[in-house]
């Protein structure tokens, strides 16, 4: 699927230390990460998923729960484990608050799992970029996109899945992303830092600082527009371009309301899990030079950010993958958007 970046601009209408989220200043713009599948042993029959719903409701999440006036749910035999291999999309939301308003931001990706026993790998991965709405609305041309996409691969990033009862229980620990700057520079073991530590970004920002509008280097021109860093285009109450450095880290875990049923169907009914993260921006320039686009945002510790995934194969070279695995960049990036609209 072939996609000309005017195509790819007028298709979106362009114009528990768990802690915080990426906010790019006055814009919040997340990224980050994961995904999960269910299945039975081999030679081992399949749950019903009709008589597992039974006497269940729906919780806002699409995740079935008790019926209050029903009896109680039986737990699924243990041979039914939690398997989440496969070809995934995924959309992570997350909030922050800006002028005092809340922006919703929405960051779309692609993910290929592999499981052994209770350990989950990802095999390929690909970041489709962000879009913010709120006080002000934020998107990327299609060189920034596809200049994301090149970035912090998660191959190798792993989780724990566990069934308990008739849910299975994920814990995807924490990965470190950076934009706009040298990823070996600062996020490696080189400084200190590897993909999947726990150090803090007040640690990284106080050993490692990132580039600044004073102290340009180690920054990268990914999308190759002549000014350092990556640029987000900015409409609403203030209109221009930033351009800045990010770094940040992610985290997905399940938590009450944000379960995954044992056995579900997640190629029809994709479901949510918890999302956290923390991230530091340091803008490098503005277009004009308006203080409001170089303003901080927060994030809303009072929201709940989640990363939605939906299944859509188990495997790559199934003719349902094809539009997310097979041709450029945002060709499919525009059919993971369809798939998963915000």
């Amino acid at each position: 699927m072939n996609m000309k970046a005017s195509e790819w601009l007028a298709s979106r209408g362009h114009g528990r230390q768990h802690g915080h989220r990426l906010l790019p200043g006055i814009l919040v713009l997340s990224c980050a990460v994961s995904l999960l599948a269910c299945k039975a042993e081999d030679n081992v029959l399949e749950p019903d998923p009709i008589a597992l719903t039974e006497n269940m409701d729906v919780v806002d999440n699409g995740t079935p729960g008790p019926d209050a006036g029903g009896d109680a749910n039986p737990i699924l035999d243990s041979d039914a484990h939690c398997d989440l291999s496969g070809v995934w999309l995924g959309r992570m939301v997350t909030y922050s608050l800006a002028l005092s308003l809340q922006q919703t931001a929405n960051n779309w990706y692609f993910y290929e799992f592999s499981q052994e026993g209770e350990t989950l790998t990802v095999t390929d991965h690909m970041d489709c970029g962000v879009e913010v709405t709120g006080t002000v609305d934020v998107t990327l041309s299609a060189e920034t996109t596809v200049a994301l996409s090149e970035h912090n691969r998660q191959l190798g990033r792993q989780a724990i899945v566990q069934q308990v009862d008739n849910y299975c229980e994920l814990d995807m620990g924490r990965f470190w992303s950076v934009r706009g700057a040298n990823e070996e520079a600062y996020v490696s073991s080189q400084v200190g830092t590897k993909r999947n530590d726990t150090k803090s970004v007040l640690d990284l920002s106080t050993s490692t600082p990132l580039p600044d509008e004073d102290n340009l280097d180690g920054h990268e021109d990914w999308d190759q527009d002549d000014n350092a860093g990556i640029a987000w285009s900015v409409s609403g109450i203030v209109m221009g371009t930033r351009h800045s450095v990010q770094r940040d880290w992610t985290e997905y875990y399940t938590a009450p309301g944000y379960q995954i049923e044992a056995g579900g169907d997640w190629n029809q009914q994709p479901f949510r899990v918890r999302a956290e993260f923390d991230n530091e921006e340091n803008i490098l320039a503005a277009m004009p030079d308006n203080g409001l686009l170089k303003s901080p945002s927060r994030p809303d510790y009072d929201a709940e950010h989640y990363l939605e995934l939906k299944r859509i194969a188990l495997d790559r070279d199934a003719d349902e993958a094809s539009p997310f695995v097979d041709g450029e960049v945002l060709g499919r990036c525009q059919a993971i958007r369809q798939a998963l609209p915000r």
